[in-house]
């Protein structure tokens, strides 16, 4: 929060029933709190622990002279955190850059006026997200520790696994949404690779598979920049798919005379070795019908 902004007039204590108008250094003091329970280790996955909200309160009264209880802290924290997933969504989108100076998310005004039509135009909108066209978010740095990350690191601060999984629903059976045929743009592919590819640098995954808040954090994020709102599933079946291509592509480029062309993307090979590998297939599976 920056001088002269409006304060935020829904905070209250439940027993006294009063206002708290944050001020800039009621959020800095705040702030530093959050960041001392951190280093102490008394957040656990998503949430602190109900004794750093205490100590936080006692010291937070004790500075300001109020008597203001719990859930004030606790609503001043869902709104900070909100903040911060709606930088980590933005930023999660082409063109879409943090700037430490200035303490905004950045981009051209075509870019913004694309992302903002986009995301009227589907269901799934964000119309928060236009006030941050100007909009200065003074302690996102912070935010991304105490959320969850380590640095505000640019376009992908892929730290959306502060997403509430108790709220998750099992994603076995696709939505009513997810069963409609879906048809995947390159952009789409493109997109989704580069979130996997993201989540595999940062150790992600185990096996064969992406652990299930790595699959959390691609499906918001996928979601934020199509607007959809599909389940998990959807890009677990597309990454079957993806899979099942690459287990192909493998297996050709084993087979002699077989080679990958960079250029063109594709497996190459003169039509006479491509005849014979055919036959060979088709022979096969005559043997086993």
């Amino acid at each position: 929060m920056v001088a002269g902004e409006e304060m935020d007039d829904d905070f209250f204590s439940n027993t006294e029933n009063v206002r708290a108008n944050w001020m800039p250094p009621h959020d800095q003091y705040f702030v530093e709190l959050l960041m001392d329970q951190v280093q102490r280790g008394n957040k656990t996955g998503y949430a602190f622990k109900q004794q750093a909200w205490v100590d936080m309160i006692t010291e937070f009264n004790s500075k300001f002279g109020f008597k203001y209880d719990i859930d004030v802290l606790k609503n001043r924290f869902k709104r900070m955190r909100k903040q911060y997933n709606d930088m980590r969504i933005l930023l999660a989108q082409s063109g879409f850059e943090w700037d430490e100076a200035m303490k905004m998310v950045k981009a051209d005004d075509n870019t913004w006026d694309e992302y903002l039509k986009l995301s009227a135009s589907h269901s799934q909108a964000h119309p928060d997200m236009q006030i941050y066209r100007t909009k200065a978010v003074q302690y996102y740095k912070e935010l991304c520790m105490i959320c969850g990350h380590t640095v505000a690191d640019g376009r992908y601060s892929l730290s959306c696994f502060d997403v509430d999984f108790e709220n998750e629903v099992d994603d076995k059976t696709p939505s009513a949404g997810d069963r409609s045929k879906i048809d995947w743009t390159p952009t789409m592919d493109q997109y989704f690779l580069e979130l996997m590819l993201a989540l595999v640098h940062k150790g992600n995954k185990v096996g064969r598979t992406f652990k299930k808040k790595a699959w959390v954090c691609m499906i918001t994020l996928f979601n934020a920049k199509f607007g959809f709102q599909h389940s998990r599933a959807v890009l677990k079946n597309r990454y079957k798919i993806l899979r099942s291509q690459y287990a192909s592509i493998r297996t050709l480029l084993t087979q002699k005379g077989f080679h990958w062309d960079e250029t063109q993307k594709m497996v190459l090979a003169d039509d006479r070795v491509w005849n014979k590998y055919i036959k060979k297939i088709q022979k096969q599976i005559n043997s086993m019908l």
